[in-house]
């Protein structure tokens, strides 16, 4: 997801300041649950790497 730019859009459909400070938000709320999932992912495999098991 990327914001718009002033040169690509008229300014009629430029994010007001509060939406775009909402947009912004979510997106980092999206980003750092997917970080939290991989996390998840690797601390799973490392675990079974240490027992000997396969991932």
């Amino acid at each position: 997801m990327e914001l718009p730019k002033e040169s690509d859009v008229g300014g009629s459909e430029l994010l007001r300041p509060n939406e775009q400070t909402r947009y912004v938000a979510a997106w980092l709320e999206t980003c750092a649950g997917r970080c939290e999932t991989l996390v998840g992912r690797w601390e799973i495999k490392l675990h079974c790497l240490e027992d000997g098991q396969r991932p």
